[in-house]
């Protein structure tokens, strides 16, 4: 399954999706992108039900993007954002992404 396409630009792959992109998990459905909340009401979005929805979206307080403007999510706020995920799959593949960091 590839990922769908991105929303509105300003938006990247974020939450487990981003993590599969860098790992060895399946990315999910819907697919999940982030922004910076302070553009979000600029952008028009529309409010839909989540249920059928082509992708889920996360409003973030600052801007999610790597440093470089390569358009990836940074890699040090996706691990922090799924801290508290509790699927053992994810656990593992933050270990192994903060293993392989170059500090």
């Amino acid at each position: 399954m590839g990922l769908a396409a991105q929303p509105q630009e300003g938006c990247v792959v974020a939450g487990v999706d981003a993590l599969a992109a860098l790992g060895r998990l399946n990315d999910q459905t819907p697919t999940v992108f982030a922004t910076a909340f302070d553009g979000f009401a600029k952008r028009g979005f529309d409010v839909v039900s989540a249920i059928g929805a082509p992708y889920l979206l996360q409003l973030w307080s600052y801007a999610p993007q790597r440093l470089g403007g390569d358009g990836g999510m940074d890699v040090l706020s996706l691990v922090l954002s799924l801290a508290d995920e509790r699927d053992d799959r994810v656990q593992i593949e933050i270990d192994r992404i903060l293993g392989e960091f170059k500090w």
